[in-house]
């Protein structure tokens, strides 16, 4: 797509709806402003306003639904006085109040709201109330009050920057911003900061604005009809700073003979996160051809961001294109297709994808909508991995009490269910707890005997809500006896004790259920093991405590269970058994020694890569969220999964996943950054994963570097696509030859362009699909007339995997499937890495659900 720019112009100019814009509906139904702005500038309060459907007919009465779109900020609302507007007369007007939550984290919400025709569904309308947060007199003044575009051709772009300077006070450091505009069909939308290209953002600045500079947003006319266009800026910060005075931005739609495809809105966010396997959300993009030739669409398909997630958004196409575009369809000039998306996330975690279409106007092209989800759930596991709880002896009339701990590495709430304690055991909670994401729940069990002799019961912890039933088995055992001496705790668990780990110690104390006693002799260790030391008593009678250490002997590799019994004893002839347990284990990851984004062209948006921090050992890992060495960071970096630290990691695939995005730069430069990873591992408790990215000004740029596609089954087909973009930094078009790399990896898009214009880019997809079993590197590679003996590169990077050769699943806290190259990085691993752990793929067949939100 050509673009051009114009000098900043000063003119005021009138906010007013565009004559003949793209919009929703046949006009019948219209908001006398698609946008309402409720400014709120108590921290503590809240705020409404009220935006005014009319009925433009003069003898049609119709009967309206009001609908909040999918993508609404969850802590906003909307009202009517009867919703279906069941009698909506000609030439009358209803009211439609939009409510705002008192000031939180952002300094903007948003909600979009649909009005349908509730006889047949058909669309009418579409409204916005925007949320914006701050204080006033507003400290954001505006360089431009207002930003004349001149006229812009119908499919070009008009690019103009408007100049903030920050007048707050010392402590206000601005490092985000929330961008909108006040109208809704796509005549307008940000660049720098905005990545991507968006009519609305909120993003992190390239660098911090403190008080006294300036900073700058690209604002851009991207006209989709005919005639003017007007509409005003709304910027917040993180400071909640507001701006001095509007700023209104104005342009005139010129139309064109040739085809346009437009695309309304540029990216899908769903802000609310949605249930995994038990809800669902629900938008539409609007494709339209404002221009004056036809365009032929060819395919329209979801295409993985993060690991698996293009078959989490699916979509049904309505209008001059219907189901699934995968063959040509025609767009005639004035024609429309609505892709009706539904996001339905099959993990917990972000769920990124993008909305790939690719289209023919005379030129092979493609258009990319991202999109971005949240999956919703909850996960539940017993600390250390405990699965028996051995009370050892216990005098009647005395409790014993061991403890453990839950787990839930989700992003919401999970729901403990306790069975199984029936006397003498008991539980604390009884029933039911709640297990908040990464804060662990002490569960307490305790044997109170009442009569001599050995008792046991399968205690069993189960997840109701989890993303599956979990039901997790604690084996309890107790031994009630007549004697007087009893062991606080009564046992000793030391849980995961890690190969090459500092000792562990545990401190037992010994107290008499009546009068006090004299001990005979020193604690004696009865077992096999060396591992474990004995103390010596504190005190000759009770009460009195011993030390009882586990440290695994110095160069061994020896793994699995050790059990062993410590024996005291009274002058009194009392014994007393005291159980400990142990569970030797090894706690090693993998990490990408480097990470290389790609190239990217100066000013234009940019892309994301994943790396993975891997669990290869036997032992669960405790991580904190990876962090960047600079502040602020030319990156961005996202919580894939988990999304919220600390976390625990199971041993063997568990993953934590991470998205890394290059700011856009304004430019040329190679910019870079240490990603570093923390863990408990004691002889590695950090890692480092060197970022780079370059940026610029002429030639070709493509990204990413690497694709590791990790493992797949052979002679088993799977969507696997992933995401590649090459765009031009040229002045002038750039020639493209047909993508060239060897099987199993091929070019999933159906077309590829042969050139592409001045700053146009092009996304396509590229899969994997081996047929032999083993390890496959290949190099994607492009050439062109204009880049003679310096083709675009990309590394492809697979593994076949046997059907019959699954590995184990990564269990709790990682899927096992990590998107991080292995094969490309220099990293610890030893032997085959578990960079490309299995896909387990579970079909599970569910009914659609109604969406179910979660606060």
């Amino acid at each position: 797509m050509r673009r051009w720019s114009k000098r900043a112009l000063s003119l005021a100019v009138v906010l007013g709806a565009a004559a003949g814009a793209y919009a929703v509906g046949n006009g019948d139904i219209e908001a006398t402003s698609p946008v309402t702005v409720i400014t709120v500038t108590a921290a503590t309060g809240s705020g409404s306003g009220t935006a005014t459907l009319q009925n433009t007919t003069s003898a049609t009465t119709y009967n309206v639904l009001l609908t909040e779109d999918d993508t609404c900020d969850p802590l906003m609302s909307f009202s009517v006085p009867s919703n279906p507007i069941t009698s909506f007369g000609p030439a009358s007007s209803r009211n439609v109040t939009f409510t705002c939550p008192p000031r939180g984290g952002p300094a903007m919400r948003r909600c979009l709201v649909h009005a349908t025709n509730n006889a047949n569904g058909a669309p009418l309308t579409d409204l916005m109330g925007v949320c914006l947060y701050g204080t006033t007199p507003g400290t954001l003044v505006p360089q431009q009050t207002s930003l004349d575009f001149g006229t812009v051709t119908i499919g070009q772009e008009a690019e103009l920057a408007l100049d903030l300077r920050h007048n707050g006070t010392l402590s206000q450091t601005i490092t985000r911003v929330y961008l909108q505009t006040t109208e809704l069909d796509g005549n307008f939308e940000f660049a720098t900061p905005c990545n991507p290209d968006a009519s609305a953002c909120t993003e992190e600045l390239l660098a911090p604005v403190n008080p006294g500079e300036t900073m700058t947003i690209r604002v851009r006319c991207t006209p989709q009809t005919p005639g003017m266009h007007t509409a005003q800026v709304l910027v917040g910060t993180d400071t909640f700073q507001l701006l001095s005075t509007p700023v209104t931005v104005q342009c005139i739609g010129d139309a064109t003979t040739a085809p346009v495809l437009a695309a309304n809105p540029s990216k899908i966010e769903v802000v609310d996160g949605i249930e995994v396997a038990g809800g669902s959300a629900s938008t539409v993009v609007h494709l339209s051809n404002p221009g004056g030739a036809t365009i032929v669409i060819n395919d329209v398909r979801t295409v993985d961001v993060d690991i698996d997630s293009a078959n989490d958004w699916t979509y049904t196409a309505t209008g001059a294109c219907t189901g699934q575009i995968t063959s040509p369809c025609s767009l005639d000039p004035g024609e429309t297709i609505d892709l009706e998306l539904e996001f339905d996330p099959t993990s917990i975690g972000r769920r990124r994808a993008t909305l790939l279409i690719s289209y023919n106007d005379a030129l092979d092209r493609t258009k990319e909508i991202p999109l971005e989800g949240v999956g919703r759930g909850a996960t539940l596991l017993v600390g250390g991995g405990l699965t028996a709880l051995p009370f050892g002896q216990v005098p009647l009339g005395h409790t014993a009490q061991l403890d453990v701990s839950l787990i839930n590495n989700g992003n919401r709430d999970a729901t403990a269910m306790i069975a199984g304690a029936m006397p003498p055991f008991a539980t604390s909670p009884a029933m039911l707890t709640t297990v908040a994401p990464a804060i662990p729940k002490l569960l307490s069990a305790t044997c109170a005997p009442t009569s001599a002799g050995a008792t046991t019961a399968m205690i069993t912890v189960t997840g109701t809500d989890t993303l599956t039933t979990q039901m997790l088995p604690l084996n309890a055992t107790c031994e009630g006896t007549t004697g007087e001496l009893a062991a606080n705790p009564p046992a000793v668990l030391f849980g995961e004790v890690r190969l090459r780990g500092s000792p562990i110690q545990r401190t037992v104390q010994l107290q008499a259920v009546g009068a006090p006693l004299t001990l005979s002799g020193q604690p004696q260790l009865m077992g096999t093991t060396s591992d474990v030391t004995v103390g010596t008593y504190s005190s000759a009678t009770t009460p009195s405590t011993f030390d009882v250490t586990f440290a695994p002997p110095a160069g061994s590799n020896a793994q699995g269970t050790v059990t062993g019994t410590v024996h005291v004893a009274s002058n009194a002839g009392d014994t007393l058994a005291i159980p400990v347990t142990a569970r030797i284990v090894e706690a090693s990851y993998d990490t990408a020694a480097k990470l290389e984004l790609g190239t990217f062209c100066v000013g234009q948006p940019t892309t994301s890569s994943n790396t993975s921090l891997v669990s290869t050992g036997t032992g669960s890992i405790a991580v904190d969220a990876p962090t960047f060495a600079s502040s602020p960071s030319p990156f961005l970096l996202s919580l894939t999964a988990p999304t919220q630290y600390p976390s625990v990691l199971g041993p063997l695939g568990g993953a934590a996943r991470v998205a890394v995005t290059p700011k856009r730069q304004t430019q040329v430069a190679t910019v870079s950054d240490t990603l570093t990873w923390h863990t408990d591992v004691e002889d590695r408790l950090t890692a480092e994963t060197i970022v780079n990215a370059q940026f610029i000004d002429a030639g070709a740029a493509i990204a990413p570097k690497v694709i590791d596609f990790g493992e797949v089954t052979v002679h088993l087909f799977v969507e696997d696509g992933q995401r590649v973009m090459i765009q031009n930094c040229n002045d002038t078009p750039l020639q493209l030859d047909p993508p060239m790399v060897r099987p199993p990896f091929e070019v999933e898009s159906p077309n590829f362009p042969p050139m592409l214009d001045p700053n146009e880019t092009v996304t396509f997809s590229v899969g994997f699909h081996p047929t032999r079993k083993g390890a496959v590197t290949e190099v994607l590679r492009i050439s062109s007339p204009q880049l003679p003996g310096a083709p675009l590169e990309i590394t492809l990077i697979g593994y076949g995997q046997a059907p019959d050769d699954m590995q184990p699943d990564g269990g709790t806290g990682g899927s096992g499937v990590d998107d991080t190259s292995f094969y490309a990085c220099s990293c610890t691993s030893t032997g085959r890495p578990l960079g490309g752990l299995p896909i387990l793929v579970a079909i599970v067949w569910v009914s659609r659900r109604r969406r179910d939100r979660i606060s």
